[in-house]
C-alpha cells in the first residue's frame, strides 16, 4: 500500500496593466465567493501549467496571450482545511501583454470584475495577495496553510 501523497495543480494569471491588477468576484462556485481574485483554473489532463494559464485566461477573461507572455513568478505549495490533508501546487503568473480587452467571460463563475492598484491587495483572495506580496519581495517558493 503506497503512502504517497498527491496534490493537484493550479494556475493563478496576474494580469498587470502598469500598475494595475485584474481581478473577478466569485459567484456561484462554492468556493471564497464573494471574494475578489485573479483570473484562475486548476491544470487539465495532459496540459503543462502555461497551457492552463492562457487557457483559463482566455476562458475567463476573453484575452488571448502568447506562452512568450507568460512570466511564472512564485509557487506557492497550499494545505486545505485544518487537518492538511488536501494539497495543491500553485503557479503564479504575470501576463503584461495580451490581446483584446478583459472583461467577465464567465459570468456564471464571477459577478463583476474591475482593475484594482497592485499595492492594494486587502480586497482579494488571501493566499492570491500572498503569493503577490511574496514574488514581489523576490521569494520563488513558500508554503501556506488555506482556510478553506
Amino acid at each position: 500500500m503506497s503512502n504517497r501523497f498527491s496534490a493537484r495543480v493550479a494556475v493563478y494569471i496576474a494580469l498587470i496593466d502598469n500598475d494595475r491588477l485584474f481581478v473577478m468576484r466569485r459567484a456561484n462556485t462554492g468556493y471564497r465567493d464573494g471574494e475578489w481574485a485573479m483570473p484562475a483554473g486548476h491544470v487539465e489532463s495532459g496540459e503543462t501549467p502555461p497551457e492552463a494559464a492562457l487557457r483559463e485566461l482566455q476562458e475567463e477573461t476573453g484575452v488571448t496571450a502568447k506562452p512568450e507572455d507568460l512570466d511564472c513568478i512564485h509557487t506557492l505549495y497550499r494545505q486545505c482545511g485544518a487537518s492538511g490533508a488536501r494539497a495543491y501546487v500553485d503557479y503564479l503568473f504575470v501576463c503584461r501583454r495580451w490581446t483584446g480587452a478583459p472583461v467577465n467571460a464567465e459570468p456564471d463563475k464571477a459577478d463583476a470584475c474591475r482593475w484594482i492598484d497592485t499595492s492594494a491587495l486587502d480586497d482579494i483572495v488571501d493566499f492570491h495577495a500572498i503569493m503577490l506580496a511574496r514574488a514581489r519581495d523576490g521569494e520563488r517558493f513558500s508554503v501556506f496553510r488555506d482556510r478553506g
